[in-house]
């Protein structure tokens, strides 16, 4: 999750604060991945909200004989506020959600190009089991809890775009709440409104015990492909400075390859990671952990690829102008740059720049 953009302003001050205690190496700013001497490592400082996937490429040694295989050593900062190390200039590569990077680019006054993509928005509308609600329609007029604008955002559109809904702060169809995401599901048990918006780990507690549902059973993503025939809303994409992006292709080749064998793990075996990692999906105990891996057989929001193509971009400009067109992004945003890669396109930066 992240916090709203006015938080940047906070959260980059005390990124410069670790930046500056990690006693970090810089990366070459001339020279296309060029190290201090022929044997030094070049760095990726990447920033990254505490991930499973992450996690298990540390703890299994995949990250360490990549970073021997390429050359490249990444440096990760956890951060829930990822963005934050650019208003400072001590990241190279971030992890965003991809209709937020135009915001924060403006924010930050900083150009960016995003490159990879790592997760779909899985933000779900939740309401009671027992509760009669089966679409944005018949909460008109009750209060819906949400924890941030920006994960409203998505949601909104589709309520306008679908039902002609006003799904804002002031003056809409609803009445919102803004709350904690954590502590949203409880609220929605204990009626205290009629429906959240939540992340569906953050609800594990609450769906393992057949207390909530999700409207349409299904997150944001899942329904703007069913509507759009685009399967993107991402929660995570992975995003680099303008300048890093141009100058270092071995290094941003590298980290793709490293985050395509997190995903391959991921896919091959999601319940081992999901168990021994389940802080990171908000689980404990067997009834929950077993809730979330039946859950996510049917609803995986990890993507298959961390490659994209031109046609995919299409598909998410247009979701990001559907933001715009609604109102819940200004249409003077700057369009973000997408620039799609290929396993192939991997390979060649990996051959080219090998002994």
């Amino acid at each position: 999750m992240r916090l709203p953009v006015q938080a940047v302003v906070l959260l980059g001050v005390l990124a410069l604060v670790a930046a500056a205690c990690s006693g970090a190496d810089e990366p070459a700013a001339d020279g296309v991945g060029e190290a201090a001497s022929s044997d030094e490592p070049t760095v990726v400082r990447f920033a990254f909200a505490p991930d499973a996937v992450m996690d298990y490429l540390v703890d299994s040694g995949r990250l360490a004989e990549l970073e021997e295989e390429w050359n490249v050593r990444l440096e990760m900062t956890e951060a829930f506020d990822e963005f934050a190390f650019f208003a400072g200039g001590h990241g190279d590569v971030v992890s965003t959600s991809s209709h937020e990077v135009a915001l924060l680019e403006q924010e930050t006054d900083i150009a960016t190009v995003t490159f990879g993509r790592y997760n779909h928005n899985h933000i779900q509308m939740l309401v009671r089991s027992d509760s009669d609600y089966e679409t944005l329609e018949d909460l008109v007029g009750q209060r819906i809890a949400v924890g941030s604008q920006g994960s409203m955002s998505p949601w909104g559109a589709f309520a306008a775009q679908e039902y002609d809904l006003d799904f804002t702060f002031e003056g809409g169809d609803f009445e919102i709440v803004l709350n904690d995401h954590a502590a949203n599901p409880e609220l929605l048990v204990r009626g205290d409104v009629e429906a959240c918006l939540c992340p569906t780990e953050l609800a594990s507690a609450q769906h393992a015990e057949g207390d909530i549902r999700a409207l349409y059973d299904a997150t944001i993503s899942e329904i703007w492909r069913d509507e759009n025939g685009h399967h993107g809303i991402m929660q995570n994409v992975f995003t680099a400075t303008e300048e890093f992006y141009d100058a270092h292709p071995r290094e941003i080749a590298f980290f793709l390859a490293l985050w395509q064998d997190g995903i391959d793990a991921w896919h091959a075996d999601s319940e081992a990671i999901i168990r021994d990692y389940p802080h990171h999906f908000n689980v404990e105990g067997d009834a929950e952990v077993e809730w979330i891996i039946d859950y996510l057989q049917n609803h995986d929001w990890n993507v298959e690829s961390v490659f994209f193509d031109n046609e995919w971009v299409e598909g998410e400009q247009e979701f990001i102008q559907g933001l715009k067109d609604t109102g819940f992004l200004a249409e003077d945003l700057p369009q973000t740059r997408f620039e799609a890669w290929s396993a192939e396109d991997v390979e060649a930066q990996r051959e080219a720049t090998s002994g």
